[in-house]
């Protein structure tokens, strides 16, 4: 469902916002679902009044956007039955600008490397996804998320979180970590892990050793990444 408002540009600009500073870079259309595509449109419908609305928001200078080449051959989380044709697919990712970020007291936008961008975006595929089979099973809704960069700064506040001699974090972080509010009240942390086919065994095999309590759901790119999580996580794969 949209969360668009049409007669609050206002309130929708401060959502926008503070949802790109959450999730640290959108794709284009994941903030046309969120934001502007009301129950009978497609993605294609609500396309050019969100890239409009998001082009002023640019131009003021709230928003900084860049080009991203993604995998086209799935279709979208969001149920659009048009998919993009191809191996690959052009679009733009929103990250805020360093002055939004002073101005509105809110976490600088992540460096990501540029072979990194896939990754973080295929994350919040596998959010939204969850979000999704998390409301329409019934199990409760996701109230709020936090990325990995949020979840090392709320642990690791005026502390060193890097290995001195190998340069790596400390401990072990998912990708996301959701807080989903249960029918009855209660909560629940479900950690989300997106497993790229670059993924080694160990590498997989060391984060769920990391993570012998509650649920992790490992979101995967294909079967061969799904047979593997499988096999060394015992736990079903999620395909995004």
């Amino acid at each position: 469902m949209s969360d668009a408002s049409h007669d609050f540009p206002e309130g929708k600009k401060k959502q926008i916002i503070h949802f790109v500073a959450k999730a640290g870079m959108v794709d284009l259309d994941r903030l046309v679902d969120r934001f502007f595509r009301e129950e009978h449109e497609t993605l294609l419908d609500a396309r050019p009044r969100a890239e409009a609305f998001l082009k002023r928001l640019c131009l003021k200078g709230f928003l900084n956007a860049r080009p991203v080449v993604l995998d086209g051959l799935k279709a979208s989380t969001s149920g659009d039955p048009v998919k993009h044709l191809g191996s690959h697919y052009f679009t733009r990712a929103y990250c805020l600008t360093p002055r939004t970020s002073w101005e509105w007291s809110l976490p600088l936008p992540p460096n990501l490397r540029t072979n990194f961008v896939t990754h973080h975006l295929k994350t919040l595929d596998a959010i939204v996804q969850v979000e999704k089979d998390i409301f329409w099973s019934g199990e409760g809704r996701v109230v709020e998320f936090k990325m990995e960069s949020e979840l090392v700064r709320e642990s690791f506040a005026g502390k060193r979180f890097y290995d001195a001699k190998t340069s790596e974090a400390l401990g072990k972080y998912p990708d996301a970590l959701l807080i989903v509010e249960r029918p009855d009240g209660t909560r629940e942390e479900v950690r989300v892990e997106y497993v790229s086919a670059k993924y080694s065994d160990k590498m997989i095999a060391e984060k769920a050793a990391a993570w012998t309590t509650g649920r992790t759901i490992w979101a995967v790119p294909n079967h061969s990444t799904a047979a593997r999580v499988e096999r060394l996580t015992g736990a079903p794969a999620l395909h995004v």
